[in-house]
């Protein structure tokens, strides 16, 4: 199971307040990176898991800033920006080799290339995703290309969406396109890759007509659905496209206790309606 953490989550400790920075674009998860240019400056952040990746953006730059990745006190990897002349975002930085099964803290350090004698800020980071056998209490990702998903023949795999989480998206322009999952826990919510348009969907929840009608697209955190709360335990989705249009699905969010929606966090819940057909 994949659990997704922003970079402004309060587990995510800074270790200079005046070296960060915090901004933030539409296509960043949550509207908010974190980046800084003092070499030295650290964001450090415990988890509970066997593996751990780091996804953020990068400016225009000449290639000079670069970040070192330590699990539990040893190095283990860096990410070196390459010379690019347009922002990407939803980038992946870097992935921790497998881990064993317990308590282990990530430390990312920035750093600079030797032979420059100043660093820009063009690393900016904007989330991270650990794997873990336990989501007790967490809020798990199911992201598009997950293998719980299952999908009609009318979707098409985009893997290279500057605006999607992780880079991927599936993307469809038929009426009658579904797709289905199967999933454990209390609540789930359904986002959208940034600047996509209301769509006209109908969503069925164990086999119960859910909602159907318009979703209307939240301007932050792409929130298109949220379902009511459920018992705990396993339930299914299936979620079926009405009309036509290019329509894109990015990922899903699943709550595992009886808090508030599946959005990210309690503190950033994003509100999302649903108005009948027809209106």
């Amino acid at each position: 199971m994949s659990v997704l953490i922003d970079d402004s989550d309060p587990l995510v400790q800074y270790n200079s307040p005046g070296g960060w920075i915090v901004t933030g674009v539409v296509h960043e998860f949550e509207l908010t990176t974190h980046a800084s240019a003092t070499p030295g400056d650290t964001a450090a952040l415990a988890f509970d898991g066997t593996s751990i990746s780091v996804y953020g953006s990068i400016a225009e730059s000449a290639g000079q800033s670069r970040l070192n990745f330590s699990i539990d006190g040893v190095m283990v990897g860096s990410y070196q920006a390459p010379e690019v002349d347009h922002a990407i975002h939803n980038l992946l930085f870097w992935t921790s080799p497998v881990l064993k099964e317990a308590s282990h803290q990530l430390v990312i350090t920035v750093d600079q290339d030797s032979s420059t004698d100043s660093l820009d800020r063009s690393i900016f980071l904007d989330y991270f995703i650990y794997n873990t056998t336990s989501a007790a209490g967490k809020t798990v990702l199911l992201d598009d290309n997950d293998a719980s998903l299952a999908y009609s023949p009318d979707w098409q795999a985009n893997t290279d969406s500057d605006s999607s989480l992780q880079g991927t998206e599936h993307v469809s322009t038929s009426a009658g396109a579904w797709v289905s999952l199967s999933f454990e826990g209390t609540q789930i919510s359904l986002f959208g890759p940034s600047g996509q348009k209301g769509l006209q969907v109908s969503v069925v929840i164990d086999g119960s007509d859910s909602q159907s009608g318009v979703i209307t697209q939240s301007q932050n955190q792409n929130q298109l659905f949220t379902s009511p709360v459920l018992p705990f335990g396993h339930h299914t989705m299936n979620v079926t496209l009405l009309t036509g249009g290019s329509t894109a699905i990015d990922y899903f969010l699943v709550a595992s206790n009886l808090g508030p929606p599946a959005s990210y966090g309690a503190q950033k819940s994003v509100s999302s309606s649903l108005a009948p057909l027809g209106l």
